[in-house]
């Protein structure tokens, strides 16, 4: 990333508390329609107005209207003239803070409106929250950096014991002359780090950006806490990125970090240096450790930097080009994606359900900063893993204790309520697991969207407005049937059959003929005579199909008929490789 974004001409970001109305009669529409506003209507459009000629209209009116004086009208002028990236905190009265938002766009003025005078801004998701602010009287106050800083860690901090954990932010440092932090986070999805400092403060479910130091200093990815410091034992995936062995010979605390997000470029410090709240990050004033605390404000301005990058345009005809499907059924299934907010793709194996999940995320996704994750459900998959629950973690003294920590879904909503881009989770497998049980209160939200619900173990949930969800299921693992009315209700189903015209695009540029292969393939799924069983195409979607064939047809395709076939034995047999294999290849 060549520079960062300075808000406001002057490089400085400014902090105002606004008041929308008497009583905050207005909220409800600047949170809706993206506004704050202010009154003296009768002042109309000040936008062209010099100092001189604002105070000569304010004169001509002073004595028209009750109540107006200069120090109130002063408000109007300060007002008229905050810039885009000032940060706003909207109150009612001196204990009630409604919302916090940011100044996207210059002041306008509404004239058929009530407190016409206007500035756009982006709400950010929060609920209300108390505060004791006796000064708080007048509609519009400038508020210092540090006064703002406290409202919105209060604000937007969950209070210790509600939810029985309190997120954190963190800056985690490495050196690249002794660990390759850039390799590790593009193979790995977990990593293992140091924890030097703020031992009692980082706890499992912070939020950790990594930093790397050197000449190109600056943050390549994001990550999750997943446990607390503890002494952990090596993990072999993890040593190979090591440069000095030496340097890790100490054992000392250690949590487990699950990489969440690779920038694409990472943020310089050099850009940094002149970003007015940044270039206080104590791994810039303080480099010399490795664990750093990161202020909320600093955190929301990073998230808002890595993840506004938007994502490249994905056309649905483009998506219809490379998965090899239908245009019309791609957009009749991305348009049923939309309107329910989550479906399954439902197949027998091998019909590219996972291949053509991701393939419509990037679609969503496509020309915003959304993002799209993926989570495989299991057997042993439960609510703990995904919504939330108690993990236990050693503590210093050799004692147990039990953080309650978010689970995947909590985590993805977290950081879907950064972005303003469509945010895709894709489950894979999703009947593998017992629904019910992962779920738990989701069951409720996934049909009332527009609503929140209490958690068993604390807090609320509500699923982000750009959040939708996209499952796979196999139909030979679990058929379409043993699927629970409630999940059918909630979720729209799009079915896959076996595509062979997909696979024809495919080796329309390799040297393997797929006449034969497709022959048999009809021929093999007429005798399976049932739909959720069929042999999909997935198999033998290969560059190097020609020399890989038989080995696939004989270690994939076989042991599937055996088991299929398992009281039928001979009609397994009539599709060894013996006796198909000449034809395929032919």
């Amino acid at each position: 990333m060549s520079e960062l974004h300075t808000p406001g001409e002057s490089g400085i970001i400014h902090y105002w508390k606004i008041a929308p109305g008497e009583d905050a009669w207005q909220w409800e529409d600047c949170r809706e329609n993206g506004f704050i506003a202010v009154g003296w209507d009768e002042m109309g459009d000040v936008s062209r107005l010099g100092k001189s000629e604002f105070e000569s209209k304010r004169m001509a009116l002073d004595s028209r209207y009750e109540g107006w004086n200069k120090v109130g009208l002063e408000q109007l002028w300060k007002f008229a003239h905050i810039k885009e990236g000032d940060r706003i905190v909207a109150n009612r009265g001196t204990t009630d803070v409604l919302g916090i938002g940011t100044i996207v766009g210059p002041y306008y003025f509404v004239h058929d409106k009530d407190f016409g005078h206007r500035l756009p801004v982006k709400w950010e998701e929060i609920k209300p929250g108390k505060v004791s602010e006796r000064g708080w009287r007048r509609t519009l106050i400038e508020l210092d950096r540090e006064k703002f800083e406290r409202i919105y860690n209060a604000i937007v901090s969950p209070p210790p014991g509600e939810n029985g954990y309190s997120k954190s932010y963190w800056v985690f440092q490495s050196n690249p002359k002794y660990y390759d932090l850039a390799g590790a986070i593009n193979e790995l999805t977990e990593i293992t780090w140091a924890v030097n400092q703020y031992k009692k403060q980082i706890h499992a479910g912070g939020r950790v950006y990594l930093w790397e130091s050197g000449k190109d200093a600056g943050i390549l990815a994001v990550a999750t806490v997943l446990s607390d410091p503890d002494y952990i034992s090596d993990d072999d995936k993890d040593k190979k990125f090591i440069r000095s062995g030496e340097k890790f010979s100490e054992k000392g605390l250690q949590v487990s970090l699950h990489i969440d997000f690779v920038l694409p470029e990472r943020i310089m410090r050099k850009d940094m240096l002149d970003h007015p709240v940044l270039r206080s990050l104590e791994v810039i004033t303080f480099p010399n450790a490795t664990n750093f605390a990161v202020t909320k404000e600093q955190a929301r301005i990073l998230n808002e930097l890595i993840f506004a990058l938007k994502r490249p345009i994905y056309s649905i005809t483009q998506c219809a080009e490379d998965t090899g499907f239908d245009l019309a059924t791609l957009e009749r299934w991305v348009r049923a994606i939309k309107r329910k907010g989550q479906a399954v793709l439902y197949g027998p194996p091998g019909t590219g359900k996972t291949y053509l999940a991701e393939h419509l995320a990037k679609h969503l996704i496509g020309g915003e900063d959304g993002f799209e994750d993926l989570v495989q459900f299991h057997p042993a998959y439960a609510y703990e893993d995904f919504i939330q629950g108690i993990r236990p973690v050693s503590d210093e003294n050799g004692g147990l204790k039990y953080p309650l920590v978010p689970g995947r879904f909590l985590e993805f909503c977290e950081m879907a309520r950064s972005r303003r881009g469509t945010c895709v989770l894709i489950i894979d497998e999703i009947k593998r697991a017992n629904l019910s049980q992962v779920f738990g209160e989701l069951m409720y939200l996934l049909e009332y969207r527009e609503r929140d619900t209490h958690l068993a173990g604390g807090g609320t949930l509500q699923i982000p407005e750009n959040v939708l969800i996209i499952g796979t299921m196999n139909t030979a693992d679990r058929s379409i049937a043993l699927v629970d009315h409630a999940l059918r209700r909630r979720f729209a189903f799009l079915r896959l059959q076996p595509n062979h015209d997909v696979l024809r695009k495919y080796h329309q540029n390799t040297d393997f003929s797929v006449e034969g292969l497709i022959g048999v393939l009809r021929r093999l799924n007429i005798q399976i005579s049932d739909s959720h069983y069929e042999v999909g195409i997935s198999f033998f979607l290969r560059e190097d199909l020609a020399e890989e064939i038989e080995d696939i047809w004989k270690m994939e395709i076989e042991p599937y008929l055996d088991e299929y076939f398992f009281d039928r034995p001979e009609k397994a047999e009539d599709f060894w490789w013996d006796k198909v294999g000449r034809e395929i290849l032919a």
